[in-house]
């Protein structure tokens, strides 16, 4: 059973499915088309990527007008941050193994923390990666830099930086 949460933003959600545990530890599915349709989820995921990052790595923020993202936040602990860029209105969100899942919505900015000692997150996208089709909002910028702890020096690649 999914539970959709709503967000600050009309087309933005979070999504929470049932974990069912034992003593082996638990399960989880993390995306079924006809189960995600029933809560509006329709989109036609074509990739899913998964990373690995350190305690303090910021990815992001990154944009990409042709695919929405659904993240996950398989271990470890990231706080989430989308942007709509047309009003430069930001929300964050703490992803973990809480088992909640973030909708983010074509054309917004998305970026994330890593707060936890590692993290590994996983999402999927409508579209195959095109660097000419990705755009970058500075993870600093005077519209947002409130998303984020104060104080935070963040490791970052150079694209990000």
């Amino acid at each position: 059973m999914l539970k959709k949460y709503s967000t600050n933003f009309s087309n933005a959600f979070t999504i929470a499915a049932d974990l069912h545990k034992d003593h082996r530890g638990y399960f989880r599915t993390t995306y079924n088309k006809d189960a995600y349709a029933t809560i509006g989820v329709t989109d036609n995921f074509i990739q899913d990527n998964v990373s690995y990052s350190k305690y303090n790595v910021l990815r992001g923020m990154h944009i990409d007008y042709r695919t929405p993202k659904l993240v996950l936040c398989l271990q470890g602990e990231i706080l989430d941050v989308i942007v709509n860029m047309d009003t430069f209105e930001w929300q964050s969100f703490t992803l973990s193994e809480n088992r909640l899942q973030l909708y983010v919505p074509a054309g917004f900015a998305h970026g994330f923390l890593v707060t936890s000692k590692e993290a590994i997150v996983s999402y999927k996208v409508c579209a195959n990666y095109d660097p000419k089709a990705e755009l970058h909002l500075k993870w600093n910028d005077e519209h947002i830099i409130k998303a984020w702890p104060e104080n935070l020096h963040p490791i970052l690649s150079l694209k990000d930086s």
